[in-house]
């Protein structure tokens, strides 16, 4: 056994080597796995720290390690050089229903970020051909060629030592997929000469699945209760685009998406959407951004304004929640009427003074007072308005109004707070108030606006 002092002693855990360790949690170099990297226990500190790890290690290993265990073992993977990423949708790229003992052909396509895309089938000229192989149980991991070979079948082994032998004079891929404690899991190699010329040498790709499943884990807790909702938002601008993309990939099932105007090279600095996107609809641009981040949901769009009553009440109609990020008063009191009369939910968000107020109000029927009524209810504050207009207000060549100045940071807060009141109120968990008041800078007016702070309201 050796000990490894890494940089970042004594707040980072020192390797322990253990050289032709056959088990899980070690990796080719022979680097144990005892600590995740973001361990705080300092056990390290003292050998006996360290040889009390080692001693739980070994118990672990011996009645069969826990699945939370394999969190530990981000970092090693096939060995720690990794040359790249290797995306991939397991479903396009292994066959359907795959089991221990089969294979197929697959490709990559070369990355310029330096990694590659795997895709099923022989693929065009240029690309990296390879094969890939089910080999059933994967416990412990691979870590050299010999534990590659020894999980797959005698029928298998036959073709992927002919890949060897193809490798000698051409880079391949070999792509082996397999069950690691209850999951899916995959090892991507990339196989071409050696320094020799009279061997092979195995590079590891890092894997990384795009199967809509596996992108859904970072959706957060609510992802499966909103999967099937539809969210109907009105206004893409800067909240707007914002709130849409952040449902999406909260994991909303469908949304429709209504704005008139295209996206401008300045509103990229706000908007959700980025560069490449400017010159298209709001709507087709954010869209594409929900497309792209988010592929499980539904998006419909209307790229012009909508004001008429029947054609708003026939939009909305079946939706589980409205948005309205129009910035338009006149707006909001027309959708405030149409939810009150219809018994839809409508949560509204909106900025004001240069972004130093943020206010979400909602309405959920038969329980809030409904927003347009809001101004004569003394329960409900009335944001002050601005009187120290500039004489001069900013404004861009082409635009049609002075350009609002709220920082970017006000507006992500913001559309923050707007998106969970809506998951809160889509998942029946509505905790927050019908109205919330965040001064992100104080005003020089009545209370509460010249304390910083978030308020509730109704």
């Amino acid at each position: 056994m050796r000990i490894r002092i890494r940089d970042g002693w004594p707040f980072r855990h020192p390797h322990i080597l253990v050289s032709e360790l056959p088990a899980e949690h070690v990796n080719a170099e022979g680097v144990v796995c005892l600590w995740a990297e973001d361990d705080n226990s300092r056990q390290w500190l003292t050998l006996n720290g360290i040889n009390e790890r080692i001693e739980e290690w070994a118990n672990a290993a011996a009645r069969g390690f826990d699945d939370q265990d394999v969190a530990l073992d981000a970092y090693l993977a096939f060995n720690r050089d990794r040359i790249g990423l290797a995306t991939f949708d397991m479903a396009h790229v292994v066959r359907t229903g795959a089991h221990r003992g089969q294979w197929g052909r697959f490709h990559g396509t070369r990355q310029d970020h330096g990694g590659v895309h795997l895709q099923t089938g022989k693929g065009p000229p240029g690309s990296l051909h390879g094969l890939w192989f089910h080999c059933g149980d994967m416990s412990p991991p691979p870590h050299d060629q010999a534990s590659l070979r020894s999980l797959l079948t005698v029928g298998q082994q036959g073709y992927f030592d002919d890949l060897l032998t193809s490798a000698l004079s051409e880079p391949l891929l070999i792509l082996m997929v397999g069950n690691f404690h209850g999951a899916q899991d995959a090892v991507v190699l990339r196989v071409g000469p050696d320094v020799s010329g009279v061997g092979v040498a195995l590079d590891v790709y890092e894997p990384a699945m795009t199967d809509d499943e596996v992108l859904c884990l970072r959706c957060g807790p609510d992802a499966e209760a909103v999967s099937e909702k539809h969210v109907v938002v009105f206004g893409l601008g800067a909240i707007g685009s914002h709130v849409a993309v952040l449902l999406a990939r909260c994991g909303v099932g469908s949304e429709h998406l209504i704005d008139g105007e295209m996206l401008r090279p300045g509103n990229v600095v706000r908007h959700a959407a980025a560069k490449p996107l400017v010159g298209f609809q709001k709507v087709e641009a954010t869209r594409m951004e929900i497309e792209f981040r988010s592929p499980w949901t539904r998006v419909e769009k209307t790229p012009q304004a909508m004001w008429d009553p029947d054609e708003i009440s026939k939009t909305v109609g079946g939706a589980d929640a409205i948005v309205d990020a129009s910035g338009s008063a006149p707006l909001t009191e027309q959708l405030s009427r149409i939810a009150e009369r219809d018994s839809i939910l409508l949560v509204s968000v909106s900025l004001y003074r240069d972004g130093s107020v943020s206010r979400v109000r909602r309405f959920r029927p038969g329980v809030d007072v409904p927003i347009h009524q809001r101004l004569d209810d003394q329960r409900f504050p009335i944001i002050p308005a601005d009187s120290d207009t500039p004489a001069s207000p900013k404004l861009e060549l082409g635009c049609s109004a002075p350009v609002n100045n709220a920082s970017p940071a006000a507006v992500v807060a913001a559309s923050s707070l707007a998106s969970e009141v809506v998951l809160q109120e889509l998942t029946a968990k509505g905790t927050l108030a019908s109205e919330i008041i965040d001064v992100i800078r104080p005003l020089a007016a009545e209370h509460p606006f010249e304390t910083p702070g978030r308020y509730f309201y109704g």
